[in-house]
């Protein structure tokens, strides 16, 4: 037998972004569904992604560029950002 626990709901909190930035940064697919939900992006905006799955999501509202992290961290994301806006 089984019993279902449910230990947390992700609650989706779109925010409309009136400015315009060079690359946006995504942790999650809810934080990519949620963006998209309210916003669009022009085609020279660079996206970048904590890892595959993240990026897989972001591939179905897009055709940007998405940049993957190596590996799903924090730091590892922020120094792929950097690496990238750097060359």
């Amino acid at each position: 037998m089984v019993h279902e626990i449910v230990v947390y709901k992700t609650r989706e909190t779109p925010e409309e972004i009136k400015k315009h930035y060079q690359g946006i940064l995504f942790f999650s697919p809810n934080g990519v569904n949620s963006f998209f939900r309210v916003n669009s992006i022009g085609p020279q905006v660079t996206l970048f992604a904590i890892g595959n799955t993240t990026a897989g999501a972001i591939s179905t509202k897009t055709k940007n560029k998405v940049v993957v992290s190596e590996t799903p961290s924090k730091e590892q994301m922020i120094n792929k950002v950097i690496g990238y806006f750097h060359k």
